[in-house]
């Protein structure tokens, strides 16, 4: 997983450098977006779908299980 992680990370800031400002966020969202990713299909071309999903944008979130409805706040 680490090493998907810096392989990605590594072809997003050459492609187009992040913000330094946003560094630390972008970081986590792209490890939200891997594990998610492995998750969902621990045999997908984790490097390409990682680098589209993070530049499509957001992360992909998944239900909790058992969840129905949104919690009430």
């Amino acid at each position: 997983m680490t090493a998907t992680f810096d392989t990605v990370w590594a072809i997003l800031e050459e492609q187009r450098p992040v913000d330094p400002l946003s560094v630390a966020a972008e970081r986590e969202r792209l490890g939200h977006i891997i594990v998610t990713l492995w998750r969902a299909d621990p045999d997908c071309d984790l490097v390409t779908k990682a680098v589209q999903q993070f530049r499509v944008g957001g992360v992909l979130l998944t239900p909790l299980p058992g969840l129905t409805k949104p919690l009430d706040l």
